[in-house]
Formats: structure tokens, C-alpha cells, sequence
């Protein structure tokens, strides 16, 4: 498998910060598990279920009402819209 620089945080291994009352506190990427490298697939199942999610929401169906049509948890229909899966397990072909 071929590893590349995470596209989420830009190879910092940091998703994200929040300020918790006085302290700065780091949220580490969930895509690469804050090692600053992914899987290079990952970048199409990001494109994959960002195309899956808009026609989600275009056709006003919640998350929750999508995973029970397809048989699938709503977490696993999350983590396959985040790219962070792969779409094709979740949305089988016809699905779209």
C-alpha cells in the first residue's frame, strides 16, 4: 500500500485545534491517525463519498434514513462519505 502525505492535515498530524477555557488543545487527524501519512486511495473514496453525500443531500435524505435504505449503520455511511472507508462497501453499485 502506497503511503502519501495526508491531504486532511496536511502531514502535520493535526486535524484540527480547540481552545477548551485557557488551553489550546490539538485534535489529531482522524484519517491518518496522526502520523502525517495515509493511504493514497484514500483521496479517491474522499472524491467517491463527497459525490455520495451531496446526492444524499440533494435528495434531502438524512443520514440516518440513508443507512437504514442500504443496510448499513449510520456510522459506517459517515466514515464512507468522509473518504475514510471505502464507498463502494458501503453504496452498492446501483445505489448512487
Amino acid at each position: 500500500m502506497s503511503l502519501i502525505k495526508c491531504f486532511s492535515c496536511e502531514g502535520s498530524g493535526i486535524e484540527s485545534r480547540a481552545n477548551m477555557n485557557t488551553a489550546c488543545i490539538d485534535i489529531e487527524c482522524r484519517r491518518c491517525n496522526a502520523t502525517g501519512q495515509c493511504p493514497e486511495i484514500m483521496r479517491e473514496w474522499a472524491k467517491l463519498g463527497e459525490k455520495y453525500k451531496n446526492q444524499r443531500r440533494a435528495s434531502e435524505t438524512s443520514v440516518r434514513a440513508r443507512a437504514k435504505e442500504i443496510g448499513c449503520t449510520p456510522s459506517d455511511l459517515c466514515k464512507a462519505e468522509a473518504g475514510m472507508i471505502d464507498p463502494r462497501e458501503i453504496y452498492k453499485e446501483g445505489e448512487e
